[in-house]
């Protein structure tokens, strides 16, 4: 028996017993699910939805609990968390980290299935990285919504201040003139002077509550206008001169830098996605690179110049408006 038919051996043996493995937590997971769903129901809860963005994947939780002590993992899924918040989820770190765990292992079962283990790890970097933009992309809408409606916002407040309302009607009369985050963001600080808490916690509310930096001048007026009294007519007409001038340039930067953000796009989704297709189409597609040590070495300098390339053009655009 040469080294190649033992090699074939191996892999088949390995694919086995993770199959087996991967079965078996399965198995568990949806009896597990699908208890609990019956339970949620009768009890008025979310279900199976619930369970998963909750609980997640009760095989791999302390496995997830050592993966987020890494600060970027920690991050990555902290935005998932936040983008499924924004939807009006509730979720928890370690149980999406698991829920993805789980998936990736599923994505490699059925890649040393197909005769391709190469082609479901690329999947499931695809997986990772389609995850990552959707997230990213719902949190700047999100924020974007909330810049756009500064300027409205502003004119509101004005009024508000100009026709003697106090801080809890200003919130009211802003809730029912805006649209959108920003005026939830204003009935969350409406509903806690309600349930009572005081002026300057429903202010620190709003200013902690979106990670937008112009909310912090939205906060700063109402506190010194709820402490004050005096008028701030002239001095919220130019701050709303001010941010329709920034969204102006928002809006330039952002049709600018629109081809990079898609040269971005292409080159972290569609390499990965078009790896794992080759590999599943075409037997062996990249066994030249692991027969021999130069072209290992090819493969680690290509991923090392890929990563390079996303991280180079993910810092040019970062470009920040102040």
């Amino acid at each position: 028996m040469d080294a190649s038919d033992f090699s074939g051996i191996a892999a088949i043996a390995f694919a086995f017993l993770f199959g087996l493995c991967a079965c078996g937590f399965a198995v568990s997971a949806v009896s597990g699910f699908v208890k609990s769903d019956s339970i949620q129901r009768s009890a008025g809860a979310g279900g199976i939805r619930s369970r998963v963005l909750l609980s997640g994947f009760p095989p791999l939780a302390r496995l997830s609990a050592r993966i987020l002590g890494f600060g970027r993992i920690d991050g990555y899924f902290e935005h998932i968390c936040q983008r499924v918040s924004l939807g009006g989820g509730k979720c928890s770190k370690e149980a999406i980290c698991s829920d993805v765990l789980f998936a990736m292992a599923l994505l490699l079962f059925a890649g040393a299935v197909f005769g391709s283990l190469l082609a479901g790890i690329a999947f499931a970097a695809c997986l990772v990285a389609g995850l990552s933009g959707w997230a990213v992309r719902g949190i700047e809408r999100q924020r974007e919504a909330v810049r756009e409606a500064l300027p409205e916002a502003v004119r509101a407040m004005g009024a508000c201040f100009h026709a003697g309302f106090s801080l809890r009607q200003t919130f009211d009369q802003l809730k029912v003139e805006l649209a959108g985050p920003i005026a939830d963001l204003f009935g969350r600080a409406s509903d806690a002077m309600e349930t009572g808490s005081s002026a300057e916690e429903a202010i620190e509310l709003i200013r902690s509550s979106q990670s937008v930096p112009e909310l912090s001048f939205i906060a700063v007026a109402l506190e010194v206008q709820h402490k004050s009294g005096g008028s701030m007519r002239h001095v919220l007409d130019a701050a709303r001169e001010s941010l329709e001038g920034e969204l102006e340039l928002r809006r330039s930067l952002k049709v600018q830098t629109a081809q990079a953000r898609l040269s971005a796009q292409v080159v972290t989704g569609v390499t990965f996605a078009l790896v794992g297709l080759l590999s599943l189409m075409t037997e062996d597609f990249l066994a030249p690179f692991f027969s021999s040590a130069a072209g290992m070495l090819m493969l680690a300098a290509a991923l090392a110049m890929q990563c390079a390339g996303v991280m180079l053009i993910r810092r040019i655009l970062k470009v920040e408006v102040s």
